[in-house]
């Protein structure tokens, strides 16, 4: 994994800073030799080195000159830095547990230009400043890549709630059955997706190891002949996260869901529940005809365009979701809804599970849903929307889920069904 990480940042890091030429994803590059700096110096001349992560938080520090031979040095007193060498010289891939993917890497600007060299080549002189940035470069406002600004903010989203949620959950979470399904998916999806080079995103962050020891033993301990119902799913989506052997729970589950019509255990959003993993077992033969019957909508006055979306993702799983019934989504009627967020977000999910580009997903005033989602329920200075300020802050999960599936989707260019 390292190796894989260590490429991209060299890869991206020395494309933006003018010493390859680039095609906005991949490219041929080297890095630049370590050159020998001697420096004469008075004991009172200053450089100085800052860190910028994700969110903009800047850590700086001034140095003498004479303490020190390298940027390198002064750098790895200031932050916790993984490097690593090769026959290129050294290269960053992580500074205070910065997360890594093939969109956000390390920085170099001298000066407050783009550094000419890699970090073995920058010349310490008395007054430089250099800083080394967490950047997404991947934007069209660089002009290296396809990302416009909302794209940038639905990683930092992501990242962020990781960071400071996801972690907190998963170490606090003492049982499967208390476990946050939504969270379960959305960490499972990070672990295994794929890109051109293996892994796509950086499993130091989304690591199955998060998950506590209390926990590992009541998914090892659990009675899977009495989990009933929907728990079935909580378990399996708990369990996959440290287990592959599935053959017990799949004889459970073939029973529950040849016993499954339409409107059992909460009709429209068992569905994607029920077909996606009966999909992913190679159970789809137990399902009965009228579960599978892509004809059937859910009610939307009963449920509304919420529930809709759900159903069409499980339908999405049994084949490709045609245009039309992307269309009955009725975003007129979420206007009232106390969590507008929350509702909004899940219309992501059979755009994803579909391979249709998500960005091209409307509200009823015409408008981007993830733009508008953005612009109206996200604070950036908090990194939260409306719902986390409120009692039903646990409905966050499932907005940061839906972005994850659309993450996935646009950085791999393939369908992304959360709960497959």
């Amino acid at each position: 994994m390292k190796k894989r990480l260590l490429f991209l940042s060299t890869l991206v890091a020395f494309t933006l800073v003018g010493c390859s030429q680039s095609n906005g994803n991949t490219s041929e590059t080297s890095n630049v030799i370590s050159t020998s700096n001697t420096v004469t110096t008075t004991a009172d001349e200053k450089f100085e080195v800052s860190f910028v992560d994700y969110l903009g938080k800047k850590e700086t520090k001034e140095f003498n000159v004479s303490d020190y031979t390298t940027v390198l040095s002064a750098l790895e007193e200031l932050c916790d830095v993984e490097s690593a060498d090769s026959q290129y010289g050294t290269s960053i891939y992580g500074i205070n547990n910065s997360f890594s993917d093939g969109n956000w890497a390390i920085m170099i600007y001298e000066n407050g230009a783009a550094a000419p060299t890699g970090i073995d080549g920058l010349h310490i002189d008395a007054g430089d400043k250099f800083e080394f940035r967490h950047e997404c470069w991947n934007t069209t406002k660089s002009g290296y890549g396809t990302f416009d600004e909302y794209d940038v903010l639905v990683d930092k989203a992501i990242y962020n709630y990781v960071n400071n949620k996801f972690k907190t959950t998963l170490k606090e979470t003492t049982t499967w059955s208390g476990s946050t399904y939504w969270e379960d998916m959305a960490l499972y999806k990070l672990i295994n997706a794929e890109g051109a080079y293996g892994k796509l995103y950086d499993q130091s962050l989304f690591n199955a190891d998060l998950l506590n020891t209390d926990l590992k033993s009541s998914i090892a301990s659990a009675d899977i002949s009495k989990i009933t119902g929907t728990d079935l799913f909580k378990y399996y989506y708990a369990a996959r996260l440290v287990k592959d052997d599935f053959t017990e729970f799949k004889n459970t589950y073939s029973s529950y869901i040849e016993s499954f019509t339409q409107y059992a255990d909460f009709g429209e959003y068992t569905i994607p529940f029920v077909t996606s993993t009966a999909k992913t077992l190679g159970l789809l033969d137990k399902l009965s005809d009228d579960v599978k019957n892509t004809t059937y909508r859910a009610d939307s006055s009963q449920w509304g365009p919420d529930g809709l979306s759900w159903q069409l993702t499980g339908m999405a799983s049994l084949g490709d979701i045609p245009s039309t019934d992307l269309a009955e989504i009725d975003f007129a009627k979420l206007e009232n809804s106390y969590s507008k967020d929350v509702s909004l977000s899940s219309m992501i999910l059979p755009y994803a599970a579909s391979n249709k580009s998500v960005r091209t997903l409307k509200n009823d005033k015409s408008e981007d849903v993830i733009k508008y989602l953005f612009d109206n329920y996200f604070d950036e200075a908090t990194m939260k929307f409306t719902t986390e300020t409120s009692d039903s802050d646990y409905s966050s999960n499932q907005i940061y889920a839906a972005l994850v599936a659309y993450k996935i989707q646009r950085d791999t260019n393939k369908a992304c069904n959360l709960f497959e």
